[in-house]
């Protein structure tokens, strides 16, 4: 498996913010939309290509129109804001590149809406990122159940992540959840419910 960083900052921190508290169900409707309404076109050879909107046009807007368009919620303010801080001089995804991992999501904590799940998501060398809904998940997959309580189980997850994978477990996170319906066949529960 190969995977490499976000070319971008502001279309990581997109999905981040989308991923935030939402099951991926969700999440994809979310993203969808963004592109859908507010992503860049490029037109070539009679087609066109929707990409990740841009932080100039998030920016540009208001909470209510990604509110009502994009049906964000709570996140539309964050993604103004956010989009706003990188025009005013935020560090690039390269210069984050260049900081010492725990520098880089020193950095990001301090946009707004990122706390340390979408810090860990987007920062280059990525840590393993979990929230309630992927906690459910690697829990299922650790343990063979769900946890009581996601939220508490999130720390021993990561510890029991390192202890499996160490500096891979970035690695690993990327892979399960791109494999979430083979995973699910191979364990016989469904993980793409969570």
């Amino acid at each position: 498996m190969h995977t490499v960083g976000w070319p971008e900052l502001f279309p990581a921190l997109i999905l981040a913010v989308t991923l935030q508290m939402a099951p991926m169900k969700r999440s994809n409707q979310m993203m969808e939309l963004l592109i859908a309404e507010f992503g860049d076109q490029a037109r070539f050879d009679g087609k066109t290509i929707r990409y990740w909107p841009s932080a100039e046009t998030i920016a540009a807007s208001t909470a209510e129109k990604l509110k009502a368009k994009a049906k964000l919620g709570y996140r539309a303010a964050n993604l103004i804001d956010i989009a706003q801080a990188l025009q005013s001089g935020f560090p690039t995804m390269d210069e984050l590149w260049a900081m010492q991992p725990e520098e880089a999501k020193k950095q990001l904590l301090t946009l707004r809406g990122v706390g340390d799940y979408s810090a860990e998501l987007v920062m280059p060398r990525m840590g393993f990122p979990l929230d309630v809904w992927s906690a459910k998940i690697f829990h299922t997959l650790f343990y063979g159940k769900e946890p009581e309580n996601p939220r508490e189980a999130i720390p021993a997850l990561k510890k029991a992540a390192e202890e499996r994978w160490g500096s891979w477990r970035g690695y690993a996170f990327v892979y399960v959840l791109n494999d979430l319906p083979k995973l699910s066949k191979r364990i016989g529960v469904d993980l793409t419910q969570f």
